[in-house]
């Protein structure tokens, strides 16, 4: 997802073998991704907003491949691929001081802690995204991993048990969004996966970017 049709055909060559060098990272077999790809665009969605996916609850219009029904192999393979995401998440993370979570420069839109606390919200946003109301829980500002936790396995516990229903229909919920976006299981799978791995690199620029206003001075 792009601001532009050049940009995303930009994005494309080099997020299509930066996927598989990621899940060959975390121990899968698959073969070495070509950057000399040939792309054959099957649907353009514009719209009058952000580019899909950078806000929770902004425009996120459906794609003719998120219209396909979810199986129970799909839903094990989205889990899957979430603990690998999270393990890098964590990675980056785990033993970070307060100070360190707390940083934003001034033209970035969150600080760490913010950019963890919106991840773990997201995967009860995402399961509710398919009239569930799944349970929410308020956590202290320190409880980042905890809050972490909760709230993914809350997201798993639902997405194991979606009804054929829920995972075949169109669903277009107002709440929390500012339209009633079109929703389906499958769009739901492939935002879960994206968006943690997205909002990871995100933390990873910031720690650069601290290390580098420390080098300063």
């Amino acid at each position: 997802m792009a601001k532009s049709y050049d940009r995303a055909l930009v994005k494309i060559h080099s997020a299509v073998p930066e996927y598989f060098s990621w899940l060959k990272k975390h121990g899968e077999r698959v073969k070495e991704a070509r950057t000399d790809l040939e792309i054959d665009v099957k649907e353009i969605i514009k719209t009058d907003d952000t580019p899909a996916g950078i806000k929770a609850g902004g425009p996120d219009p459906l794609f003719k491949c998120d219209e396909i029904s979810v199986s129970s192999k799909d839903i094990e393979r989205c889990i899957h691929l979430l603990a690998f995401s999270r393990k890098d998440l964590l990675k980056l993370i785990t033993d970070l001081e307060d100070e360190v979570l707390d940083w934003k420069p001034e033209d970035e839109p969150r600080s760490i802690r913010d950019t963890l606390q919106h991840i773990a919200r997201v995967d009860w946003w995402y399961i509710s995204r398919l009239g569930i109301s799944p349970p929410y829980k308020e956590f202290p500002a320190h409880e980042l991993q905890g809050m972490l936790k909760w709230f993914r396995q809350t997201a798993v516990e639902y997405l194991k048990k979606l009804s054929p229903e829920q995972r075949t229909r169109v669903f277009r919920i107002s709440g929390h969004s500012d339209k009633p976006w079109p929703w389906t299981a499958t769009k739901v799978l492939h935002r879960f996966v994206y968006h943690e791995r997205q909002h990871t690199n995100y933390i990873l620029r910031l720690l650069y970017c601290h290390e580098l206003s420390k080098n300063k001075f």
